[in-house]
This record gives structure tokens, C-alpha cells and sequence, in this order.
């Protein structure tokens, strides 16, 4: 994700994770080794999941949107 950004870890200020795998420790121990920041916590994982889906939903049916959706998927391959 790093090198698709085309910045360092160092250039990261905070991390927020989403859905199920914000439950998971050992995500958040690969995080913070390879980053060095502690886990942002004060948003709700699902309910950024949820608004997420809301705004989607929102753009399928041709609503107009003042939002722009990311979606970023660790390759499984490389770790962090």
C-alpha cells in the first residue's frame, strides 16, 4: 500500500482500520512494528464500514456525492 502511495512509513501519521480486522491483535502488532504508531481509536470501525456501504449505495443509484470512496487491499503475498 506503502509503495502504491508512493510514500515511506515515516510519511504516515495515523492508521485506521476498518471492519473485522480491527478485532484482530495481531493485525494491529504487524501495524505497529512496521509503523511505529499506535492504533487510531476514536472512530467506530463499523460504522465507517456501514457509512461506507451507505455512500456506495448512494453513487449506484446516481445520487450525487461529495464523498470519494478508497478501497485499499493488503496483498496477502508481501507483508508489511
Amino acid at each position: 500500500m506503502l509503495d502504491d502511495a508512493e510514500v515511506s512509513a515515516g510519511d504516515v501519521d495515523q492508521v485506521l482500520l476498518v471492519g473485522g480486522a480491527t478485532r484482530i491483535p495481531a493485525v494491529w502488532d504487524i501495524v505497529v512494528g512496521h509503523l511505529g504508531i499506535e492504533r487510531q481509536m476514536s472512530i467506530n470501525p463499523e460504522g465507517v464500514v456501514a457509512l461506507g456501504a451507505a455512500v456506495q449505495a448512494g453513487i449506484i443509484a446516481g445520487k450525487p456525492m461529495d464523498a470519494l470512496l478508497v478501497d485499499i487491499t493488503l496483498d496477502t503475498k508481501h507483508s508489511l
